[in-house]
């Protein structure tokens, strides 16, 4: 085992009605950030070589700063965010100062501009944090047209095919 994925917690403000972890605005299900550092660090020792931190919303969990800042220099650190909180400049500057390898931004709607743009918005303003940047789209059949329009629009904003995981 090289990579591994874990679900920090199960609260998200957005609290999609198709999320695979069941997250929602009353979760409280979560790892303690001393559980993740034991647990990775045990994982190290045994040759994982990387963390994807996804939930609930990584950023809304209290010790992901922690956890980033403790751990960076063992393993390689992404973390999957819908980005919301990262509009709230002292959770940015968290992020700016406690920064993993790479961010990969859900885009749940692809039909919704403003989510779109709030992803351009923030992966434009990390473009100098040297953390890598990606985009997971959400794709249903009934919103193909919408995805497409969606994946022009990021490849016109200089996302290329290989930093968006269609899903």
């Amino acid at each position: 085992i090289e990579i591994v994925s874990i679900d920090l917690s199960n609260y998200c403000s957005k609290g999609c009605s198709f999320c695979y972890n069941n997250s929602n605005s009353k979760g409280s299900l979560m790892w303690q950030a001393d559980e993740v550092v034991r647990f990775i660090s045990d994982c190290i020792k045994y040759g994982v070589k990387a963390v994807s931190f996804g939930g609930g919303e990584s950023f809304a969990y209290a010790g992901i700063f922690d956890i980033i800042s403790t751990l960076k220099s063992n393993i390689f650190i992404s973390v999957t965010s819908n980005g919301l909180p990262l509009l709230h400049d002292n959770i940015f500057n968290k992020l700016r100062e406690n920064k993993p390898y790479k961010i990969h931004f859900t885009i749940h709607n692809p039909e919704i501009i403003d989510a779109v743009n709030n992803v351009l918005f923030l992966r434009d303003k990390l473009y100098d944090s040297d953390i890598q940047t990606g985009v997971n789209l959400l794709i249903s059949a009934s919103k193909i047209k919408d995805a497409h329009t969606c994946t022009n629009t990021l490849y016109k904003n200089g996302l290329t095919p290989d930093m968006i995981i269609f899903i």
